[in-house]
């Protein structure tokens, strides 16, 4: 009888081990998950003239109105940030062309964004990326008050 607990208890200490090799290669555990990226168009923001982190700027095209989410970046304390694609796995370069900008705060203690900046549909950050571009530079306003 001791024979056989212990054979059955090997075969789940084994299969225990071989799930855990297997869940880890099926999440990435091939090394890449950990490595920074880089080289995805660079970009600043600013807010009132003054770097500011931790907000998320999203990069959409715009066809007859439909628009698709193509990037985003996070900035970092000083208002530097990087695309990197949908997945966040991988750069993403611009290419030349017409992009709408949203700015979202992903921050612990949320900076108050004005709902203006955080649509497609809404927001006044529209660009025109063209080959000789190579940083794309935001600077938020609070809108004007209307009286």
């Amino acid at each position: 009888m001791f024979v056989l607990n212990f054979i059955a208890s090997r075969r789940r200490c084994l299969f225990s081990s071989m799930l855990t090799v297997c869940l880890a290669c099926l999440i990435g555990c091939d090394g890449k998950s950990a490595q920074m990226i880089n080289h995805g168009t660079t970009g600043s923001i600013t807010f009132n003239g003054a770097s500011i982190g931790d907000l998320q700027v999203t990069v959409f095209t715009n066809t007859g109105g439909t628009f698709r989410q193509v990037a985003f970046g996070i900035s970092n304390p000083q208002g530097d940030f990087f695309l990197i694609d949908n997945s966040g796995r991988k750069p993403w370069t611009l290419i030349p062309g017409e992009y709408v900008l949203t700015v979202d705060s992903v921050a612990a203690d949320p900076v108050p964004i004005p709902q203006l900046y955080t649509r497609p549909t809404t927001t006044p950050l529209n660009r025109t990326w063209t080959l000789d571009d190579d940083l794309l530079a935001i600077d938020l306003k609070y809108p004007e008050r209307q009286n």
